[in-house]
């Protein structure tokens, strides 16, 4: 339903990926895939698989935003270039079977792993999620805000205008006090 609204979007990430593949009938380790939120999926309909699938399948790997101070580029894990046009570039003339682009951006955490923060070229910033944290991190212009709040973390949203990473208070489970960061 939220891909059906005009003002919503969405980029395509490891767990559609997998929707995808297991659609496909490509393996899929599906232990895993349960295990890390793939049930709903799993456990649906064929028709309403076939339907998720379809409509993932039409998500882009990237998006851009332009705003007044430029730039800003959207994946779910990482960029795998050193600059964002060759990411453009790359999904724009991909052959069907490329997988090492999509791949490094569903699934990369090698970034926030290295703590590299060489930053990507070409754009004001890159704003990418998938490897949850207990803050929002910066390494160089790249953004991870993935603060887990899916699960027993909060959410972090981009204010693409300022980059201001803005975070909800939410009671720490354990305490029942509330924290903000």
């Amino acid at each position: 339903e939220w891909l059906d609204r005009p003002w919503f979007f969405a980029v395509q990430g490891n767990h559609e990926a997998l929707a995808i593949q297991h659609q496909a009938n490509i393996s899929v380790d599906e232990r895993m895939y349960r295990a890390s939120g793939g049930a709903w999926f799993l456990d649906a309909s064929p028709e309403k698989q076939q339907l998720y699938a379809s409509r993932f399948t039409q998500l882009p790997v990237a998006l851009e935003v332009e705003t007044s101070r430029g730039l800003i580029g959207l994946v779910h894990a990482d960029c795998p270039f050193p600059t964002w046009r060759q990411l453009r570039d790359f999904v724009q003339h991909r052959w069907p079977d490329d997988t090492y682009t999509d791949e490094g951006c569903q699934w990369s955490r090698s970034r926030i792993k290295r703590g590299d923060g060489s930053g990507i070229r070409d754009v004001r910033a890159v704003i990418v999620g998938h490897t949850p944290l207990r803050r929002p991190r910066r390494l160089g212009n790249v953004w991870h805000i993935d603060t887990a709040g899916w699960s027993e973390g909060y959410f972090t949203l981009m204010e693409l205008g300022d980059l201001q990473a803005l975070s909800a208070p939410q009671a720490d489970a354990y305490t029942g006090a509330s924290t903000r960061t």
